[in-house]
Formats: structure tokens, sequence, C-alpha cells
């Protein structure tokens, strides 16, 4: 399987605290985890820091979801992420 560019995989255990009352994972919790996953990239990629001491300052424009699956306690999902667009803001 080809690798995306910047691609990063991780593990996002699901905690008593991220579930409903009705035993699935809060809807804000993914958005969490795509944060997870963000920071992740830049972890591997160009650490943070080293992007803030040149003045830099990454920003999430927009997040788009699109729920396809109720996860509930014990599933063990695995979150993929990569970048397929790089550029400045206006």
């Amino acid at each position: 399987m080809k690798k995306q560019p910047f691609e990063v995989a991780l593990d996002l255990p699901i905690k008593t605290y991220d579930i409903y009352f009705a035993g699935i994972v809060s809807n804000i919790v993914y958005i969490r985890w795509l944060e997870d996953l963000r920071l992740k990239i830049l972890e591997s990629y160009s650490p943070l820091e080293q992007l803030m001491a040149k003045g830099y300052c990454p920003t999430v424009n927009s997040t788009q979801i699109k729920y396809q699956k109720a996860l509930q306690l014990g599933d063990r999902p695995v979150g993929k992420m990569w970048m397929s667009q790089l550029g400045r803001l206006p």
C-alpha cells in the first residue's frame, strides 16, 4: 500500500469519559482525535516548537468530518492522517 505524503497513524483509545450515556463515542471526541493526528504530523515531520521559532504558526482553517460508524467502549480505532494540500492563508 502506497504511503501518502506526511502520513501518520495513531491508536485512538476510547476512554470512559469519551462516551455518551448510550455507550457510543461523543462526536466531539472525533474532532479531538483529528487534532491529536495533526499534532502527530507536526511532531513527526516539523516540530511545532521549531516552526514557531521561525515565526510560523500552523493553523486549521476549517474542519469537516463525516461520521461513518458509531464507536463504542472496547473498540480499538486507529486514525490515519496525511497532507493532501499545503499552502498559506491569504
